[in-house]
């Protein structure tokens, strides 16, 4: 069982809504190391992950973001450091049991246009109005 009490993974967990559940998820896995996802410099949260450093697995438990993660998507790494309470880079180029959070590589993310967005272009291209 992890510990899903770490001071890093904490206040990723979420609401009291959704803190059991995800709780719950965490508890299941047999994992002994979670990773964080964040989504470019500025720390955006995407999901937690398990690592299997023996097998070198990054598989995700819950959030946005591939299913598995391979060594030539990963971008960035972190280590979270306690007495500032924040994540600070770190310069590696693998991953191992001393990091806590990752970003993957910007070109994975899929960019979905909206629903208005796509319906305007159609509209405006039937209908022969071009800026």
């Amino acid at each position: 069982m992890v510990l899903y009490s770490s001071a890093f993974i904490r206040p990723y967990l979420g609401s009291k809504t959704f803190f059991p559940g995800r709780r719950y998820e965490i508890n299941a896995t047999d994992a002994k190391h979670l990773l964080i996802l964040f989504r470019g410099a500025n720390l955006q949260f995407r999901g937690i992950y398990t690592y299997n450093p023996d097998r070198e697995e990054v598989t995700k438990i819950f959030g946005a973001g591939p299913k598995n993660v391979t060594t030539p998507m990963l971008d960035l790494f972190y280590k979270y450091n306690s007495g500032s309470k924040g994540f600070t880079q770190i310069h590696t180029k693998h991953l191992s049991a001393t990091i806590d959070a990752f970003t993957i590589q910007n070109a994975l993310w899929t960019v979905r246009k909206s629903v208005t967005t796509k319906f305007a272009a159609s509209h405006n291209a039937r209908s022969g109005d071009f800026m």
